[in-house]
């Protein structure tokens, strides 16, 4: 699951977000202002691996590849701000 405008900060935890703790959740917050920030969820169970990627101009950017019956899927949360 991919979420943009997630407005979560530090003090939100993942448990708010998955109380049954069903999904590994990989975030990326806005720091400064109000609102914003990007989410991926991906199902327990399932091989992940965060990717590097440095956002610019502006673009929040959140990406994670997701390793399913011997493929590589490639799933990218951006936002601009």
């Amino acid at each position: 699951m991919l979420v943009t405008e997630s407005w979560l900060t530090e003090r939100d935890t993942n448990g708010l977000l998955d109380p049954e703790g069903a999904y590994s959740i990989v975030r990326r917050d806005r720091l400064h202002g109000v609102g914003g920030g990007v989410c991926i969820a991906v199902r327990r169970g399932l091989k992940y691996v965060e990717v590097c990627c440095t956002a610019a101009g502006g673009v929040e950017l959140l990406c994670d590849d997701v390793v399913s019956f011997n493929s590589k899927f490639r799933f990218i949360a951006t936002l601009r701000q």
